[in-house]
């Protein structure tokens, strides 16, 4: 009897510590930012601050934190906490000034297959300098020319699409079909360097991918978000992720397979053309154990990371930009019939103009850019904090998530007055000049801007050059408007795009 008493009581009084520990850690977790000084909504034992997303508008969310708490918001995404910055300065020295103390860039991607260890923006340190340095190299002016004359034939292939979908079925169409399939071949043709034979091996496939990829790290996958959550339930529920796994694996075979088949001797001579190109010939600098400095061509598992980034993980960017700037030149005829203007004066009737000429369609760039202003395809850019340090005021701990909100900068009437209007004159060169600089960050900013941008920008311009000169573009019945979007993972249209065409040569 006397045994089984103390047993009980042993348990209890273990239960009892368990339970004392546990509450110590969560009320001292919990209390954090109000010890630190740092304005935000109450968060909630265990869940933190994620019930108030539910059924919500995840942007609206955090811009109503931004009325309410200002500048600086602290929450707590079930155990981790995090800072929402809204504020251009504060930006400024998260992304430059104080870079060091905020190198790592935050994986939005719960479900990690291989290569994905190997990706340089899970990188950081030396490490990461090194890959941005290579990945860099593949998007100088020469390359980037060299890799748009592949683009403009990818661009006549989507509009001959467009113009036999017109022939044999209607006016009216989802031009976000179109788009998927420009914005892959393109990759595949200029960045991979494709032929007309491997694009049609791997175009489909590599699309699968990256629509699966991209529905795995959704908002709207329960899994991704308790993953994304409660870090520990990963590998439980990452098994669940059969179909972002199956494709990304087939994926991976086939990158296998195409590095076997190039020759980096061979694409020497071809003068670095393309980025796999630049992979598989540029050299980095390291270290030896005699402290001797020597160079190395990147290895396999850092060529398949980069590879990988390059078709999948860059696919919604791009995409979604397409459709976002299709969709406001739809329902603004006034600012379509602008952009047509310039592209005529400016070019004439020169349907390959180099990357040089693109770079003097400014009213399009201006376009471009309230497109991205208004439709935030990355509402923030996430980092998490590597050391301790202060910012005007603010203290940042080590393991913080701080995201720089661009969603709700872009919608500060003090910043962009009127800012639900779609006015592309923001940014011209007497809109921006009383603007802080960094109240634009479509890219990101500072050492880890996205290296592809440019190339990105410059594929959306061909893309809208060639769709100009032979359409007019409208919306019909089915428009959405306004548009609906989802974050999958970042912001794009939740049901496609959906417009009318009227050829301007018949």
């Amino acid at each position: 009897m006397e045994s089984v008493l103390m047993v009980t009581t042993t348990l209890i009084v273990l239960a009892l510590t368990l339970f004392t520990c546990i509450y110590r850690y969560l009320s001292g977790l919990y209390c954090l930012f109000s010890t630190l000084k740092i304005s935000g909504p109450k968060p909630m034992w265990v869940f933190g601050n994620i019930l108030e997303f539910n059924g919500k508008d995840p942007l609206q969310v955090f811009t109503n934190w931004k009325n309410k708490y200002g500048k600086v918001c602290g929450w707590f995404e079930g155990f981790k906490p995090c800072i929402n910055i809204n504020d251009p300065e504060m930006a400024k020295e998260i992304l430059v000034r104080k870079f060091d103390c905020f190198s790592i860039r935050s994986c939005y991607r719960p479900f990690k297959y291989y290569p994905d260890d190997f990706n340089l923006s899970n990188k950081y340190g030396e490490q990461w300098k090194k890959q941005r340095t290579v990945f860099n190299k593949s998007f100088t002016p020469g390359t980037l020319n060299k890799m748009l004359e592949r683009v403009y034939r990818t661009s006549s292939d989507c509009i001959n699409a467009v113009m036999k979908n017109i022939e044999v079925n209607s006016l009216e169409m989802n031009l976000t079909e179109y788009a998927e399939v420009f914005h892959m071949e393109t990759i595949c043709r200029a960045m991979l360097q494709m032929d007309d034979k491997a694009l049609l091996q791997n175009r489909d496939l590599f699309l699968e991918a990256a629509r699966e990829s991209n529905r795995s790290a959704s908002a709207e996958n329960e899994l991704a978000g308790l993953a994304k959550t409660y870090p520990g339930l990963t590998p439980l529920l990452k098994r669940f992720d059969t179909k972002n796994k199956e494709s990304h694996q087939r994926v991976v075979k086939a990158f296998e397979q195409m590095l076997e088949e190039k020759n980096p001797l061979a694409e020497v001579k071809k003068l670095k053309t393309s980025v796999i190109c630049h992979l598989l010939t540029t050299t980095v600098m390291e270290v030896d154990s005699s402290n001797n400095i020597e160079k190395r061509h990147l290895t396999r598992d850092e060529s398949m990371a980069h590879l990988y980034s390059t078709v999948v993980e860059a696919f919604g960017t791009g995409m979604a930009l397409i459709e976002f700037l299709v969709y406001e030149l739809a329902i603004h005829t006034d600012i379509q019939e602008n952009v047509r203007k310039e592209i005529y004066e400016k070019l004439g009737d020169n349907e390959n103009p180099t990357y040089e000429d693109l770079q003097s369609l400014q009213y399009l760039d201006m376009v471009i850019n309230e497109t991205l202003r208004v439709h935030p395809i990355a509402p923030g850019v996430q980092r998490t904090c590597s050391a301790d340090c202060e910012i005007n005021g603010t203290q940042f701990k080590k393991g913080f998530i701080v995201r720089i909100m661009t969603c709700t900068i872009y919608n500060d009437p003090e910043i962009y007055p009127d800012p639900e209007k779609f006015i592309p004159e923001r940014f011209s060169v007497e809109g921006r000049r009383d603007r802080h600089p960094f109240a634009f960050l479509p890219f990101g900013h500072g050492p880890r801007m996205c290296p592809g941008y440019k190339f990105t920008i410059a594929e959306v311009k061909i893309l809208i050059m060639k769709l100009l000169r032979r359409f007019k573009v409208d919306i019909f019945s089915k428009t959405e408007i306004p548009l609906k979007t989802k974050l999958s993972p970042g912001l794009c249209p939740k049901n496609g795009v959906h417009v009318k065409l009227t050829n301007l040569h018949q």
